[in-house]
């Protein structure tokens, strides 16, 4: 009968804390590793010492959402045993085993290989599936967006930030653009950043701009902006191009 080892995986959004136990909670390995498939290689390299001594590895996770993959994918792959553990499970571990609530990677992942000991040796796992292919690239395509769209917020948020300060009445809801997002919005910032700019441009120009990204006559709307930015007396510098992050 092969001997049993543990490897309890804290997931993260960038990076895993791994923690490997014996039989007797000796740490054989620990590490912190990227979340990419790279880091997932690394991971099975270390697994792999093992396993060829005869170890048979089990892998708990806490939770397998997201930020699981594609690490989970790769761990049913290699054929190594793979465990679910539920938040309330771990919370109600740490509790009984007395340990401090304060979060630590490092700790929890010990955490989480010492309970998935417990429950292999009291028959409680259910060990997970290999992950079907299709589903696997779903959920790191899922993963993928929801990066992307964090992405988008925060240097969206920097955008709101930096616009504020030099011309505040353009990102006024529903004064020129519904959202800050909107195609016309962008399209100014990426040729025209500042009231003087556009004060120069002038209303033709101007309108060129927003027609192609809007799709229809903008003359309106490109005379309001100019009117607006001539009135404002204020200089600042060129605010950065933004508007890819918001090309998806």
């Amino acid at each position: 009968m092969k001997k049993s080892l543990f490897l309890g995986v804290d997931v993260g959004m960038e990076e895993h804390a791994c923690c490997l136990l014996d039989a007797e909670r000796t740490v054989l390995w620990e590490a912190r590793i990227v979340n990419t498939h790279d880091g997932c290689q690394e991971i099975l390299a270390a697994l792999k010492k093992w396993e060829k001594k005869g170890f048979e590895i089990w892998v708990g996770m806490e939770g397998r959402g997201g930020y699981a993959s594609p690490l989970d994918g790769h761990i049913c792959a290699a054929g190594h045993k793979l465990v679910n553990i539920l938040p309330s499970q771990m919370k109600r571990y740490r509790e009984l085993s007395q340990h401090q609530p304060d979060k630590d990677d490092e700790l929890d992942a010990c955490l989480l290989a010492e309970f998935l000991m417990w429950q292999v040796r009291e028959g409680r796992v259910r060990v997970e599936k290999k992950l079907d292919p299709y589903f696997q690239s779903l959920k790191e395509a899922g993963r993928g967006f929801q990066d992307m769209t964090e992405e988008k917020v925060r240097i969206q948020n920097q955008l709101v930030s930096h616009v504020h300060t030099y011309w505040p009445e353009l990102m006024e809801k529903g004064r020129y653009f519904s959202t800050t997002d909107a195609r016309g919005l962008l399209a100014i910032l990426k040729e025209y950043a500042t009231p003087a700019a556009v004060s120069r441009t002038g209303v033709k120009q101007l309108n060129k701009i927003l027609t192609k990204a809007m799709r229809h006559d903008q003359t309106e709307l490109a005379e309001r902006l100019v009117c607006d930015a001539r009135r404002i007396r204020k200089w600042a510098q060129p605010l950065e191009c933004f508007s890819k992050v918001f090309s998806f």
